[in-house]
């Protein structure tokens, strides 16, 4: 390791040479549970066991007041945790995480999304969306046989009449109020720039554009599957999703008559790993996550949940004889789907979101 520089950094195979001298050592793993989890367990986890013999432990959920008190404690358990890029930033100014060492990930770094890049975190990251979905039966029952075809027609309560929700979650909704405010914003890659990052004027504009939904909201969701099962239970007619919990619901029966609306506009954001301060496995867990952002392996997620590998050098491997056909047009980064993304600027979001959090409270206060 000590010939590995930041100008030459290890190559994928010093990496995978590196680690075999690390069999029957354990590493311990925290992300989200659920779909998303066991998916990594899939991509990630299981083959990194049986390639290097060395022992994932799993926890799970992500904690961040946990990870603090490790911290402040000593007491270090932790050895890699999964969370968005937004989360990274004040963990990781406030000297609760490990900086990555660049003679190790300099060969995956350079390539990635610049929204995505900090100090602290790298790895087998995932694009995920959020995104309108609706009840395929409204559009003749309440709307006169039109479709939705962007976010102005959720503020349209006259033409689009219906049971509407949205999440509690501030960090999308302050850009749906913009894709409701400027449409034609969508339409092109400076337009959708423009509205990655919002300037204070931006924000002012999106909590207004959210005052005159917020009438018209009968729930403000808490839990991931809160929309798909209310629009397969004929609750709601349009609310907010994550792209993933529409995807589970796919194969049953009642699930047929949702549309999950990718061309209306959706929002991205990204998961990334990192490593606690103090993690007693630093070394093996900044190979690990090393290892899982090599494209080929990176692009597995895609694999076992409709998420799209963070490194840009695995998007060109999302192809049907490596990933499965069937889950690529439902990938947030499918041909199709970005042609109406937004990659939110997370370096942006992370230090302003408590801020904007304590915004969105106080517009649902006493609702």
């Amino acid at each position: 390791m000590s010939q590995w520089t930041a100008e030459y950094p290890a190559t994928f195979e010093e990496i995978e040479a590196e680690l075999r001298k690390y069999r029957g050592e354990t590493l311990t793993v925290v992300s989200w549970g659920s779909v998303y989890q066991q998916a990594q367990r899939q991509a990630y986890f299981q083959p990194f066991e049986w390639k290097f013999g060395i022992e994932i432990k799993e926890d799970s959920p992500v904690e961040y007041a946990k990870l603090r008190s490790m911290v402040e404690t000593g007491n270090v358990t932790w050895d890699v945790v999964d969370s968005g890029t937004r989360a990274v930033y004040p963990l990781g100014t406030g000297g609760f995480l490990e900086e990555l060492t660049p003679a190790i990930h300099n060969r995956y770094l350079t390539h990635f999304p610049e929204v995505a890049r900090t100090p602290w975190s790298g790895g087998g990251g995932v694009l995920w969306s959020m995104a309108l979905a609706y009840q395929l039966d409204s559009i003749d029952s309440l709307w006169s046989g039109k479709r939705p075809s962007d976010w102005a027609a959720f503020w349209d309560t006259e033409n689009y009449p219906g049971r509407r929700w949205l999440s509690e979650r501030v960090n999308e909704n302050i850009f749906f109020a913009q894709f409701a405010l400027n449409p034609k914003a969508l339409e092109s890659a400076e337009g959708r720039k423009s509205i990655a990052k919002l300037t204070p004027e931006q924000v002012d504009q999106s909590f207004e554009k959210l005052a005159e939904i917020k009438p018209h909201i009968e729930e403000w969701w808490t839990a991931g599957n809160d929309c798909p099962f209310g629009l397969m239970t004929y609750e709601v007619d349009m609310c907010t999703a994550w792209n993933a919990r529409a995807w589970i619901h796919r194969t049953e029966p009642e699930a047929e008559g949702i549309h999950y609306c990718y061309e209306c506009g959706h929002v991205v954001q990204n998961d990334v790993f990192y490593i606690p301060k103090g993690s007693p496995n630093r070394v093996l867990a900044e190979l690990f996550i090393s290892w899982t952002a090599e494209p080929h392996i990176n692009v597995e997620i895609a694999n076992y949940v409709p998420y799209g590998p963070l490194n840009p050098q695995a998007l060109p491997l999302v192809t049907p004889d490596r990933v499965d056909p069937e889950i690529i047009p439902y990938l947030p980064t499918s041909p199709s789907a970005l042609e109406r993304a937004v990659f939110v600027d997370e370096r942006w979001l992370g230090p302003e979101l408590d801020a904007l959090a304590e915004r969105m409270e106080a517009l649902l206060a006493g609702y």
